[in-house]
C-alpha cells in the first residue's frame, strides 16, 4: 500500500485510502521517497508507487 507520512512534527491524519492530511508541518512523504510540501490546508495524496500529490483540501473528504 502506499503509505503517506508526514514527517517533522509526525503529525499526521488518514483519511480514505491514501490520503495523509499533514496537522502540522503539513510536510508528507510517500513511502520515504519523493517529498511532497503541502501548503496551508492541503493534502497530500499518495499515487503510484512513491509519488506524492498536494490536493485541495475539499478532496480529503472524510
Amino acid at each position: 500500500e502506499r503509505v503517506c507520512v508526514c514527517v517533522r512534527e509526525r503529525e499526521f491524519v488518514c483519511v480514505r485510502e491514501r490520503v495523509c492530511v499533514c496537522v502540522r508541518e503539513r510536510v508528507c512523504v510517500c513511502e520515504r521517497e519523493r517529498v511532497c510540501v503541502c501548503e496551508r490546508e492541503r493534502v497530500c495524496v499518495c499515487v503510484r508507487e512513491r509519488e506524492c500529490v498536494c490536493v485541495c483540501e475539499r478532496e480529503r473528504e472524510r
